[in-house]
């Protein structure tokens, strides 16, 4: 079922609104839903284990595929990996407590979990966001 989904993000310096800001975006999209994800009801501390993002989905489960809108706000360190790009060392995404990693009209590619995060803290984050996109027919999957 089809989402209509607004966006607005505004950005202020010294009180004056940056240049080309603010940003409104319109969406109809196949899929939208905000999430509020609480650690402790997945895994334990590990910088090793990668949980799949709600509605991402992985190659068991086909999710989202072309995303219109991503917005991922942990409480704690986490790493987060695309397509399934897992780095052991020098993570690739890393986003720090407090941070958030913000993603407009992005394609996933084929096969693995296509967004998934590892908890690097010491602690048991909360993971808020949102995502909002478009499941892909096979025919529409661009190839590397």
């Amino acid at each position: 079922m089809a989402a209509g989904v607004k966006i607005v993000m505004e950005v202020e310096i010294d009180g004056d609104m940056a240049p080309g800001f603010p940003i409104v975006r319109r969406l109809v999209t196949d899929e939208a839903q905000a999430f509020t994800w609480p650690w402790a009801l997945n895994a334990t501390p590990d910088p090793l284990t990668y949980i799949e993002v709600p509605g991402s989905g992985s190659a068991a489960t086909p999710g989202m595929r072309r995303i219109n809108a991503f917005l991922l706000r942990p409480t704690d360190t986490v790493r987060v990996a695309v397509n399934g790009q897992i780095v052991i060392e020098g993570a690739p995404v890393m986003i720090e407590a407090g941070g958030m990693m913000l993603m407009f009209d992005g394609e996933l590619g084929p096969g693995g979990t296509m967004l998934s995060v590892a908890n690097m803290s010491n602690s048991l984050p909360t993971i808020e966001g949102f995502i909002a996109g478009k499941h892909l027919a096979a025919e529409e999957i661009p190839c590397p």
